[in-house]
Formats: C-alpha cells, structure tokens, sequence
C-alpha cells in the first residue's frame, strides 16, 4: 500500500483542493470526519484532529507508537490503536 503524507479537502464539483494537511511520516489509516473535526491517526504517532474547514490543527493526541489503526467514534468515545497494541478511549 501507498503511503499518503498528506490529506486534502476538495471541492466536488471541479476537484479544486480547498486546504491540506501534511504529515512527513505519512498516514496509512483512512480519516474520520465528524462533525467538523476530521480525525486522522498519522505514522508520527500521533492521533491528528484537523478542523475540516480551514485545516487547523484542533488537538493532537500521542500514542505509544505509530497511530496506524482505524479510528471509531461512538456513544461520545473515540477509539483508536497505535502499533505497541495500546488502544485507547477518549472523548473526542
């Protein structure tokens, strides 16, 4: 699999990115929007929580290693995995 370092909002009609989000270790799990947060576990082994409008970072969360699993929301919890085999629940 390709590893992505960046993650992009585009406009649907034309494609046109409306704002991006780099990250020089990469990202290999796919992102999670809700509401207006995207969240998005990156390889720098952080839980990454971008605001989907203008590309902020809102919070991050570190992890004991490389944030490569898939990220749950649910019931006001966020659950994600880092590659030590830790998961965690926050509240997002």
């Amino acid at each position: 699999a390709r590893r992505q370092s960046h993650i992009a909002r585009r406009r649907g009609a034309d494609g046109a990115i409306l704002l991006g989000v780099e990250n020089g270790a990469g990202f290999d799990a796919a992102p999670v929007v809700s509401g207006s947060a995207v969240y998005a576990p990156g390889k720098d082994g952080k839980l990454h929580v971008i605001n989907i409008n203008d590309g902020s970072e809102i919070w991050f969360f570190a992890g004991g290693g490389s944030m490569d699993g898939a990220v749950a929301i649910g019931d006001g919890v966020l659950i994600v995995c880092d590659a030590s085999g830790s998961l965690y629940c926050l509240a997002p």
